[in-house]
């Protein structure tokens, strides 16, 4: 029977052994904390969105919900195992789960649910998981061996296939070390530069922080150099932290600032908080509101119209008083307030840190991984899996389905080598 080591209890690392074992494989899972998929029970706000209908290998160029140094590797991979078969797959396995405008999750919405599945078809496929147990080292030799600590004591397994699906750096309260980019640099991989993605920025400016606790819609573009080049743009609820800017929109344009401040260079943020219209149509009818209400507040005129803690903010960056007499404000001052607010400019000075990411950016050059197999190309009987490679995901379920796309390749393909 084929021996195969699976390092890392995450999502990807369970799919592989799942995957592997299916084949008639003895799998053993090595996993340095005491507990199996501790980032997997926390995604989705608890209710695990697990996957996304859109994540296809035919909308991958058009919406770019997968990001690599060489995308062409997660394209052909999706092809081999795209949602549908991933769905199937979890069907046959006995996973109930519903679908919301593309988003999918467990049917019972507790992301818990998903671990205790996998938890059980563990047992059911024999799949030994030795917890708490440290990895220090692959060794590749006539077979595999991997070194690792087990209550103080150097033990070593053997094995003929090792995948390592050991994560990132990302978020590691959950346990993620990115102790997987150092068994891949050990065994002669070159490391795309890791970086923090789906993370909050932090700013320069005061009158962004001043905003903080609201949640507002809008939109946010981030350029390098200045306004010189776009790097990235989003939609969607902001939030304004103490440290700077978060939420949907912000973590998804995230990774491409991450790079460009890894790479010594300088980045702008921009924010539309009133993205759903043209400025000069907002400064029209303001000026015609202004004029039609004569006794109305400056404030009045605001009030329905941003988060009163916006207007606080800009009232005071624009020295006015909230209860001036909106006929005693110029034209040229409303023209000035509307373009602030749909241009409110701020450095980014750094990314809110890999503690508070969900994900990162970087791992493993892939084009030193077969698409086909997740082997290394490198090393004959090691596979790659999950996060430690050079794939990482926008928010909406994607990054699980690269954990199940890379993690059923590898099993099946460790199995049947």
């Amino acid at each position: 029977m084929k021996k195969i080591v699976v390092i890392g209890a995450g999502a990807a690392g369970l799919m592989a052994a799942i995957a592997a074992s299916d084949e008639g494989c003895d799998v053993t899972i090595l996993e340095h904390k005491d507990a199996m998929g501790r980032k997997l029970r926390i995604t989705g706000n608890g209710k695990c969105n697990f996957t996304n209908l859109s994540c296809c290998a035919e909308n991958l160029k058009k919406d770019s919900f997968l990001r690599s140094e060489n995308i062409s590797f997660a394209e052909e991979a999706l092809k081999l195992m795209p949602v549908s078969k991933t769905l199937s797959f979890f069907e046959s396995k006995g996973m109930t789960f519903i679908e919301k405008n593309g988003y999918v999750y467990p049917r019972s919405e507790q992301a818990s649910s998903v671990v205790e599945f996998f938890d059980g078809l563990c047992d059911a496929y024999n799949i030994r998981i030795i917890y708490k147990a440290e990895v220090k080292k692959i060794l590749k030799e006539d077979r595999c061996k991997v070194e690792y600590i087990y209550d103080n004591q150097r033990t070593f397994i053997t094995a003929d296939k090792v995948i390592i699906a050991a994560g990132s750096k990302a978020n590691s309260k959950t346990g993620s070390d990115g102790s997987g980019y150092y068994f891949a640099k050990c065994l002669g991989h070159n490391i795309v530069p890791v970086v923090p993605g789906l993370v909050g920025l932090c700013v320069d400016e005061d009158y962004i922080k001043k905003m903080s606790g609201v949640r507002a819609t809008g939109e946010i573009t981030v350029y390098e150099n200045g306004l010189s080049k776009k790097l990235a743009s989003d939609k969607g609820e902001l939030q304004f932290t103490a440290y700077g800017i978060s939420g949907i929109p912000v973590f998804q344009v995230s990774r491409y600032v991450a790079k460009e401040l890894y790479n010594g260079g300088k980045v702008t943020g921009v924010v539309d908080l009133l993205p759903e219209y043209e400025e000069k149509e907002l400064i029209n009818r303001l000026v015609m509101l202004k004029r039609n209400n004569k006794n109305h507040s400056i404030d009045m005129v605001f009030k329905t119209m941003v988060n009163n803690k916006v207007s606080d903010v800009v009232f005071d960056y624009f020295g006015i008083e909230k209860n001036d007499s909106v006929i005693n404000i110029s034209d040229e001052i409303i023209e000035n307030i509307i373009h602030f607010m749909k241009n409110m400019k701020f450095n980014i000075n750094d990314t809110n840190g890999f503690e508070n990411a969900q994900v990162c950016a970087g791992g493993v050059d892939t084009k030193e991984v077969n698409s086909m197999t997740m082997e290394s190309g490198i090393h004959k009987d090691i596979y790659f899996a999950g996060e430690v490679l050079d794939v990482d995901g926008i928010c909406g379920g994607y990054n699980l389905q690269w954990a199940w796309t890379s993690g059923y390749i590898a099993g099946k393909a460790a199995a049947k080598a």
